[in-house]
């Protein structure tokens, strides 16, 4: 299970089964990705010191959220939001 979390501070949690969820905790404890539209060099700084990973997308969330899912857990036979 992965907390991802958007620059606007939408929060999800994607599950090994390939569920994805909104998670009502907005915090940014336990963050483990963040994605954002544009990578600059202080965010880079700036997460790496959180020591939380970036990942640079410029689609929809939607289609962030299943390519981060891919990533982490290759292919799933679909995305299930929940």
């Amino acid at each position: 299970m992965y907390r991802i979390s958007f620059e606007n501070g939408k929060t999800y949690i994607i599950k090994e089964n390939g569920e994805i969820e909104e998670d009502e905790n907005k915090n940014e404890e336990n963050l483990q990705v963040i994605i954002v539209k544009t990578l600059t060099r202080e965010k880079m700084e700036q997460y790496r010191n959180k020591g939380v990973k970036i990942f640079e997308c410029k689609e929809s969330q939607d289609l962030c959220l299943s390519k981060v899912l891919k990533i982490l857990f290759g292919k799933p036979k679909s995305c299930k939001f929940a």
